[in-house]
């Protein structure tokens, strides 16, 4: 080589080569995650330029299809990745956020419904089953509950007895002589009398109405129940104040309306005492409007759902609805039911 001129072709690729033999060390993990952090852009490229050694033997040891994806596991382990619900490998994010935790939306809802349920035993029948953290149910089913009721009242009259025996020896309040004197002191400042019992009028009305002073007619009563309420016994009716009728269920009437305008909106049905949500006579249809969450829809609730204001599960809830259902076809009606999540878009009724 001669002073002061151009250093030979080999003595320049030599040069080149113990840079880069340099360069080619491999990595621990700490400084690979600070090389991934200055480079986010692009670590791949710039670690198989500086740290092309390292970077083959990643790139052979793993059997993953993304370099990054490779990266992830010789950081965290060969564990990682796998779904928290069936152990198969889930999707891979980034280097940075890593896997998701599900590896579908099936194993995502279900994991899901994990956290937010838990298994409970039953307090009657000891049976286990799932109900959501936030419920209070302590019951499998609605037969333990009832079961449960029962056993309350007997619990409340229990309590009863042991307070009348407590503070008046046993015996019944309504047989003390200062409630005896209480009531004769009531009636003496009513009906001007302690021990009014107006039988002889009550007789004498019955005689000179019906000829018969202990006159009684339950069939003329009967009678005068259907023809006014509809049912044979006034304390069963139970007409609709028309106070909890939703308004999807007033729209679909309106619409009925338009078309039908005889249809009736809560139809009485003595029968079984009760009223349809909207009666078609043209069609002897009924049409009942039924809500997504009232009456669980089964699209949106599985048949374990516990309803914790109606206190039965969904599948009983549908029990029910079939059963009424029955019912009206024993009639002679026939049957559609609108769930508020197809109206008004798949409605055939109209």
């Amino acid at each position: 080589m001669k002073l002061g001129g151009q250093p030979p072709f080999f003595m320049i690729t030599r040069i080149f080569i113990s840079r880069c033999e340099i360069n080619m060390s491999i990595l621990s993990k700490e400084e690979l995650i600070k090389f991934i952090d200055a480079n986010k852009s692009n670590f791949t490229k710039q670690l198989k330029f500086h740290h092309k050694d390292f970077y083959d033997q990643i790139n052979t040891r793993y059997q993953y299809p993304e370099f990054a994806q490779k990266l992830y596991h010789y950081i965290h382990g060969e564990k990682v990745g796998k779904c928290k619900r069936c152990s198969s490998l889930s999707t891979f994010s980034s280097v940075s956020k890593g896997y998701l935790k599900y590896c579908s939306y099936k194993c995502s809802g279900n994991g899901k419904k994990e956290i937010a349920r838990e298994v409970r035993s039953c307090k009657i029948c000891n049976q286990e089953f799932e109900a959501y953290k936030k419920a209070k149910n302590q019951f499998c089913s609605d037969e333990c509950r009832k079961t449960q009721n029962k056993l309350n009242a007997k619990e409340r009259v229990a309590k009863s007895v042991e307070a009348s025996i407590r503070n008046h020896g046993g015996v019944h309040h309504m047989s003390l002589p200062e409630h005896k004197v209480k009531s004769k002191k009531a009636s003496l400042l009513k009906y001007g009398n302690e021990n009014f019992r107006n039988i002889p009028k009550s007789k004498k009305t019955r005689l000179a109405r019906y000829g018969d002073e202990n006159y009684t007619n339950p069939e003329k009563v009967k009678e005068t129940c259907l023809k006014r309420y509809g049912v044979k016994n006034i304390f069963l009716h139970r007409k609709s104040n028309g106070i909890g009728i939703s308004k999807p269920q007033r729209k679909l009437y309106e619409m009925i309306k338009e078309k039908y305008p005889e249809a009736v909106l809560e139809y009485q049905i003595p029968e079984l005492n009760i009223s349809a949500d909207i009666y078609i006579p043209e069609r002897n249809l009924i049409v009942e409007f039924f809500g997504d969450y009232w009456h669980c829809n089964p699209k949106k609730y599985d048949s374990t759902y516990w309803h914790k204001y109606i206190h039965q599960t969904a599948s009983e809830i549908w029990e029910r609805d079939e059963a009424r259902k029955e019912k009206l076809k024993e009639l002679g009606f026939e049957v559609e039911i609108v769930w508020e999540s197809d109206f008004p878009n798949n409605l055939h009724v109209i």
